[in-house]
């Protein structure tokens, strides 16, 4: 690029030249921490611990520049040599990216759609990594040059598994599934719990124990009239940890008998119309996934609200402290 041509003229051997150099180059680079420093910034302001904050972006600072700071006092003597296996290399990120760009869009598709495209990418990575063919010219993997039969090897076990894993999902597809993560679960029992899926399409019938609120009145409404503690799930079809939750932790028999004591609320966020901004600031929430439990006479137990992903196990325990509230 044109910036990459112009640090390259800058003559170095002095500070002033070095200097310079850095600073131009933290141009190039800044883009990549700007997403984990956006979150760790979240973080600090959600938990409001000023110690903990200091010591993560003082972790994330040591992270980025901790090896640029090795590669350039041992003068690249640690850096691999080029060789043939960087084709390898160059093939696994471009695959990276491509499942990347894949999986950011995947909320926008038809569920159908989606693992029909997850089965291409993993097709086509076992056959970039040589997973059907005998040749001798596999790409290998970024490993060190040494055992390079092995590592060829390892390459190809990886290229097949990949296969036989799209192989499942078209199998799985055509058989009417539509959940990625359980490709056969057409071909097995489902299970009893109410917030389970229920069908070979995949359409999960816990969705019909929520009542749908809209707006902050129909949630006030609702608490004033409750008799029983109230969970509201704040959530969105583009959420990937509302999603979790729905497929591994409400189909939990623990957590789906606990939950059939509570009143189930739940707030779609998904078009992020005003009233769903009203009702994540009414709790100080800045997207979902979120969970805020309320007692029997409709009062927030704030010290057992739920923000991301927990697993079955986890949940389990808040929603028996829960239950224990006052």
């Amino acid at each position: 690029s044109a910036l990459s041509a112009k640090i390259a003229k800058i003559p170095g051997g002095h500070f002033g030249g070095s200097f310079i150099i850095g600073m131009l180059s933290a141009l190039v680079v800044g883009p990549c921490v700007a997403a984990p420093l956006a979150g760790v910034l979240l973080f600090i302001s959600q938990t409001g611990d000023v110690t903990l904050g200091g010591s993560a972006l003082f972790a994330l600072a040591w992270g980025q520049g901790a090896l640029l700071l090795v590669v350039g006092a041992t003068s690249g003597a640690l850096l691999p040599k080029a060789g043939p296996w960087m084709d390898g290399v160059k093939r696994l990120f471009g695959m990276l990216l491509i499942a990347t760009a894949w999986w950011m869009i995947n909320p926008l598709l038809p569920q159908g759609l989606a693992i029909v495209g997850w089965a291409l990418i993993a097709l086509c990575s076992a056959l970039l990594m040589g997973a059907f063919t005998s040749s001798h010219n596999r790409p290998a993997p970024a490993s060190a040059p040494s055992g390079h039969q092995v590592a060829l090897a390892a390459w190809r076990t990886i290229g097949l598994a990949l296969a036989f894993w799209a192989a499942l999902q078209i199998v799985g597809l055509l058989a009417g599934g539509r959940d990625i993560l359980r490709p056969l679960a057409p071909f097995t029992q489902t299970t009893t719990s109410p917030f389970a899926a229920n069908g070979i399409d995949g359409t999960p019938t816990y969705k019909t124990a929520f009542t749908r609120i809209h707006s902050v009145a129909e949630l006030d409404s609702l608490l004033a009239n409750t008799t029983r503690p109230v969970m509201l799930d704040f959530y969105a079809d583009w959420c990937v940890s509302c999603i979790e939750m729905e497929r591994f932790t409400f189909t939990s028999p623990q957590v789906a008998q606990l939950l059939s004591r509570m009143t189930l609320v739940q707030a779609d966020v998904t078009q992020n119309t005003p009233d769903d901004q009203a009702l994540l600031k009414r709790f100080s929430l800045f997207g979902p996934p979120g969970i805020i439990f309320f007692n029997a006479q409709g009062q927030q137990l704030p010290a057992h609200r739920v923000i991301g992903f927990k697993n079955a196990t986890d949940f389990t325990a808040i929603l028996q402290k829960v239950a224990a509230a006052p």
